[in-house]
């Protein structure tokens, strides 16, 4: 009798620090430093050897606008003023812990972060879906290639 009960009370310390140890898991993960992501309106285009480029090139500062990410280009720019980027196909963002927001390419590639000055080549677009991101009073810009600039 006295086996029994010793193996039930060594079952329930088992069982216990299973709980324990699971406990302590999902704190850890509640307390990760996962970023919060946000929503990029995207195009069809793809980069790559076969991609159809249409030249237009501006520059200017990328920025955060709300859940955002916009284009503020240069007054001397072909198209000045605030713009409203349509990113490559599989585009997401990311918000940093300062608040930026970076946008990655389906690869993982860092397209742009907020805050960064940045010559986009493209040309004019529009999405396929809709997205609180795109306004009809402001022009879109298929984002073809960009690259930060001083």
């Amino acid at each position: 009798m006295g086996m029994h009960r010793q193996s039930k009370d060594v079952n329930r310390i088992f069982v216990g620090l299973g709980l324990a140890v699971m406990g302590l898991l999902l704190a850890g993960c509640s307390a990760s430093t996962a970023r919060p992501g946000i929503a990029v309106p995207t195009s069809t285009f793809e980069p790559g050897p076969n991609a159809s480029y249409r030249g237009l090139v501006i520059e200017g500062t990328l920025v955060r606008d709300g859940q955002c990410v916009r284009l503020i280009a240069d007054e001397d720019s072909m198209i000045p003023g605030t713009l409203d980027l349509l990113w490559p196909r599989g585009s997401t963002a990311d918000v940093d812990p300062s608040g930026e927001v970076e946008v990655l390419a389906q690869d993982g590639e860092v397209l742009g972060v907020t805050g960064t000055r940045v010559q986009v080549t493209g040309g004019a677009g529009s999405s396929g879906s809709g997205s609180d991101c795109l306004s009809r009073d402001r022009s879109q810009i298929e984002v073809e290639t960009i690259k930060a600039v001083s």
